[in-house]
This record gives C-alpha cells, sequence and structure tokens, in this order.
C-alpha cells in the first residue's frame, strides 16, 4: 500500500510539472507572437509612410517605381500576414476579435497602393493627395489596431499571472497533500526500519564483540568485508597489524598459511563447510584452535564470501586428554582386574586342590604310619602357605586398583 501511494505521490508531482510547464510554454509562444505582432504592427506604421514619401519622391523624380513597389510588397505581405497567419515568416494571425475587425477594415487601402501601382507608368497618371489620404487613413486605424493589440497583451499577461499563481497554489497545496499522507508516513515507517536495523546491527555487534572467537567475514575476490573485535585483537597481538575493510586477507598469512587457507577457502566458495585444527605457541604457552571456513550468504541466498573463524578449543583438548588418560587408567584398571580373576580361579585351584587330596589320604590311608601322616601333613602345610601367599597376592593387587579409582 506504501509503495503505491509512493509511485502515485511521484506521478501526481510529476503531472503537476507537466501541466505547469505545458501552460509556460504555450503562453511563452503566445507572448511571443504577441511581441512580434507588435513589432510587425509598428513596421506596418512605418512602411506606409515610407510609401507615402515615396511617392512624393517618384514625382520629383528623386526616386523610382521600384522602389515603391519593393515596400509595398512588404507591406502588403505584413497585412496579410497579421490577418491571415504566415508560415514564410513564422506568425500567426492576430486573434484580437476588434484588432482584427480594423486590419480587414485596412484592406481596402492596401489593395488601392497595390492597384496603384499596377497602373502607374509615369509621374503624371499620381494623385499624391488621394495617396496621402489614403495613407493617413491607414495610420489613424493602424494605431488603433497596435493600441487594441498592446490592450490584448496586457490582458493575456494579467491572465498568465494569475493563472500561474493559481498553479502555484495549487501545486503548494498538492505538494503539502502528497508531504502529510504520502511521505511523511513513508519516512516514519523508513525511520523505524532504520531503527529497527539499527538495534539488530548493534545487537549482532555486541554478540559478535562479545564472543572469544575471531570471525572475519571474506568476499569471493578474498577482500576483507568485515570482522570482530577479538579478530582485531589477535591481527595486533600475533602480527602487528590493523585489520582493515578492502584489504586482501593475503596480507595477513604467512607463505605456509595460505595454501591451507586457498584450499578450504576454494570448498566454503563451492558451498560447503571446511574444518582443521592447529597447535600454536605464543608466550611460551601452547593453545589449540579449531579454524573454520563457511560459506556466507547475502540477500536472495546469493554467496558473498566466506566466513573464516577460530576458536580456541584448550578446554576441549584438555578434556579430551582427560577422556584418554582416564581410558588409559581403565585399560590398566581392567587388566589387573582380569589378573586378579585369573589368580583366583587358577593360581588359587593348584594348593586348593592339594590341600584337598591330602586332606584325602590322611583319611583313607588306614595303614599309614606316623611318618607317613607327618609327610601327608608337611604338603599340606606347603599347599595351605601357598594358597596364603596368593590370597595375600590378590588382596593387595584389590586394594592398589580401588586407591587408583
Amino acid at each position: 500500500m506504501q509503495r503505491k501511494r509512493y509511485i502515485f505521490g511521484i506521478l501526481l508531482a510529476i503531472a503537476v510539472i507537466a501541466v505547469n510547464q505545458s501552460f509556460i510554454q504555450y503562453w511563452l509562444h503566445k507572448k511571443n507572437q504577441d511581441a512580434r505582432v507588435l513589432n510587425l504592427s509598428g513596421r506596418q506604421r512605418m512602411l506606409s509612410q515610407k510609401i507615402n514619401i515615396e511617392f512624393h519622391q517618384f514625382e520629383e523624380g528623386q526616386s523610382t517605381l521600384d522602389q515603391v513597389k519593393k515596400h509595398n510588397d512588404e507591406w502588403r505581405q505584413i497585412h496579410y500576414a497579421l490577418l491571415n497567419g504566415d508560415d514564410a515568416i513564422e506568425i500567426d494571425a492576430v486573434d484580437d476579435e476588434m484588432a482584427r475587425n480594423l486590419l480587414a477594415q485596412l484592406n481596402e487601402n492596401v489593395e488601392y497602393i497595390s492597384n496603384l501601382l499596377e497602373q502607374v507608368s509615369y509621374t503624371s497618371d499620381i494623385d499624391v493627395n488621394t495617396i496621402d489620404k489614403n495613407q493617413e487613413a491607414f495610420l489613424e486605424k493602424m494605431d488603433l489596431v497596435v493600441k487594441n493589440l498592446e490592450l490584448s497583451s496586457d490582458r493575456k499577461l494579467r491572465f498568465i499571472v494569475l493563472v500561474e499563481i493559481i498553479l502555484a497554489v495549487l501545486s503548494i497545496i498538492i505538494i503539502s497533500l502528497e508531504v502529510i499522507y504520502i511521505y511523511l508516513p513513508i519516512e516514519k515507517r523508513l525511520s523505524k526500519t532504520v531503527e529497527r536495523l539499527s538495534s539488530s546491527e548493534n545487537k549482532l555487534g555486541a554478540i559478535m564483540n562479545s564472543t572469544n572467537d575471531s570471525h572475519i567475514l571474506i568476499g569471493t575476490d578474498f577482500q576483507i568485508l568485515s570482522f570482530n573485535k577479538k579478530a582485531q585483537e589477535n591481527s595486533q597481538l600475533l602480527l602487528h597489524k590493523d585489520l582493515k575493510e578492502g584489504n586482501k586477507i593475503w596480507e595477513y598469512l604467512i607463505d605456509i598459511e595460505k595454501e591451507v587457507f586457498k584450499k578450504n577457502a576454494d570448498i566454503a566458495l563451492s558451498g560447503q563447510s571446511a574444518f582443521h585444527q592447529i597447535e600454536t605457541n605464543f608466550n611460551k604457552t601452547t593453545q589449540w584452535f579449531e579454524i573454520s571456513y563457511l560459506p556466507a550468504y547475502g540477500k536472495g541466498n546469493e554467496l558473498i564470501g566466506v566466513t573464516f573463524s577460530s576458536t580456541n578449543i584448550d578446554i576441549r583438548k584438555e578434556a579430551e586428554q582427560e577422556i584418554k588418560t582416564q581410558n588409559e587408567r581403565l585399560a590398566e584398571q581392567n587388566r589387573k582386574l582380569k589378573q586378579i580373576a585369573w589368580e583366583q580361579s587358577h593360581e588359587t585351584r593348584r594348593p586348593l586342590a592339594n590341600i584337598l587330596i591330602f586332606l584325602d589320604l590322611l583319611k583313607s590311608d588306614k595303614e599309614a604310619d606316623q611318618e607317613r601322616k607327618d609327610e601327608y601333613l608337611e604338603y599340606l602345610s606347603q599347599s595351605a602357605h601357598q594358597l596364603d601367599e596368593i590370597v595375600e597376592r590378590i588382596t593387595i593387587s584389590a586394594l592398589d586398583t580401588k586407591k587408583e579409582n
């Protein structure tokens, strides 16, 4: 709806300007025509007097008939041009009714001189008194024509001024209505949109700059488009250089890193993600970072570049190492437990079996003398001691395993 109002406002403004310009151009043409008509009307008076004088000079032998005819032809052409218009001299017909009527009455005076010139051959053929009266009558009416043309021109000028004032007021009203009902609402909406975008940008900037991760947005031509605070800090700390938008990323990479970067950046520019981990040593401190190359998309899901990020993963690495150590410890404990189980199931069986055998012999050998019984008892004692040693060793191993847990 706002878009339609905006287009309507623009079209309306164009229409007002077009009407104003059309009106101005039309009446400028009219004024130019009026000025030309007045100029030619004044020339008609001059030519009529010139013709009258040349008739007198012709009578006295000081001028020629051709000279008189030349001025008469011009005088006659201008007269009918004023009355009917003439494209040859680029003039429109007089549009004032009173002036046209007076010009029509002057046809008789103009034609009188023309007819006279066709008949005259010698000075004796002309009557200068009649010519004087004809030209004097022409001048009187021509003065009235000029006066009426001037009055008509003044009326047109007043009309132009009035219409210009009306159009100016109308333009001001239309522009004011456009501003109130079209442009101000659009401006308010744009202001709110800009405010929301600014707020979103500030929030995004706050989020990006509050993280310990480094982020650099790189264009498809490998120019730096944007970066966060942490990326700038890392560049200053490690490279002693400031990141600058528009600079090539190659300025901030050493030769050994450029090949790895180019390989992974090309993967991201193909629409896929790439990751790798690096171990760094700075100020005698080892740190682990995960480097990510993610495709960056703009408006319309258009690929605009690569988001190059580095995240400190020391905690993750410590956790992984702890898990590895714990797994090794558990494996060792499991080995010991298996050893204990094996000893319980195998090593204790032999002395226990011997004890059972010698006990059975003591019970079943009725013919055994005291010496043999003592021998059986000695074997029983040895087997009991072996069993005791095995049990003690198992107990110690079990206690050690428990302590490790």
